[in-house]
Parts: structure tokens; sequence; C-alpha cells
């Protein structure tokens, strides 16, 4: 299946949430590597931009542009399943990205400051049971 097919099966994947698939590539990656976290145990890392502006904001300002799981043998895995790091990066090209580690703990402290979006109603859960449901996918 080529790269074009695979996005346009996620952007159709509707999944037990108000969200699709690619919206979990998109807009709300740091969920997807949170289920991916719980179900599977592996680290999640985020991909940061920290020269983003807005366009009414003259000062820069630091914004999660990815969020994936590291496997062991250093492959990663996002809501397509898995994918490369030199893919992540050609995806989301940014001349200001890092890359940074981070722990249930501090997700949560991002989200409560607003640098994160909030999860609705039993999102994760959801998301957990489309992880096994498709754990061929996923492990």
């Amino acid at each position: 299946m080529s790269h074009f097919e695979t996005t346009l099966q996620l952007k159709t994947t509707i999944l037990n949430t108000s969200f699709q698939l690619f919206d979990y590539i998109t807009t709300r990656p740091h969920l997807f590597a949170i289920a991916l976290h719980q179900e599977l145990g592996y680290p999640i890392e985020f991909m940061w931009n920290s020269d983003f502006k807005f366009k009414d904001e003259s000062a820069p300002r630091v914004v999660l542009i990815h969020a994936y799981c590291v496997l062991p043998n250093h492959q990663y895995l996002d809501a397509r399943g898995y994918v490369s790091h030199d893919l992540i990066a050609q995806e989301k090209p940014h001349q200001h990205a890092y890359y940074e580690r981070v722990s249930s703990k501090q997700i949560e402290e991002l989200t409560n400051l607003g640098r994160l979006c909030k999860e609705e109603l039993l999102e994760i859960d959801s998301l957990r049971d489309f992880i096994k449901e498709h754990v061929h996918v996923y492990s």
C-alpha cells in the first residue's frame, strides 16, 4: 500500500471517538501516543517546534509537532503503525525541531497548562480498544 493510500485510509477510518484516525497524526498525536504507551508500555517522544509564530503574534512559541512511541529497536509507532524517524521528520519538516522523551506526568502538566489539547470523555479508553482490535498493526 502506498503512503498516499495509507493516508487516504486513515482519513476515513472512524474510531469510537469524535475523531478520525487521521486526526491522531495531525492534531491529537499525543493522545494516541498515550494510549499506545498505556497499552504496550513503550516510552513517548514528542517532536517540538521551538520557533512557531501564530499569524497575529510576533513572539515565537514552542508547539507540539508530533508525538509517537519509541520501541527498543529504535522503531517508532504512531496512529499509522510503524513509521521511521526519517518519515516523521520528512512529513513534518521544521528547521527548529527538537525531540524529547516525556512521561505521563509531564503530559498531564502540559495539558493542564493548555499546551496540549485535553482528551474527551473516555477517548483514551476508546483508543486503547482500537489498538487492541488492531494489535497486528501496533505490535
